[in-house]
């Protein structure tokens, strides 16, 4: 038994749920990078909670 793969010679694309928390991920990392070089610690620790709250509620997955 053979398993197909993709005729482009590339892997099938992710879901749009991965490519959106991923780039949740993405934006929110460089935020707290620049907030915390910038001395903003708080508001850095606050983008940090919503980043993984955000990333919380879209994995989140119903029994």
């Amino acid at each position: 038994m053979s398993v197909e793969t993709s005729t482009a010679g590339r892997p099938p694309s992710p879901p749009n749920l991965v490519v959106l928390i991923l780039a949740v991920t993405v934006v929110a990392f460089a935020a707290i990078v620049i907030l915390a070089l910038a001395g903003h610690a708080i508001a850095a620790g606050v983008i940090g909670t919503v980043w993984a709250a955000t990333c919380g509620v879209l994995g989140y997955k119903k029994p």
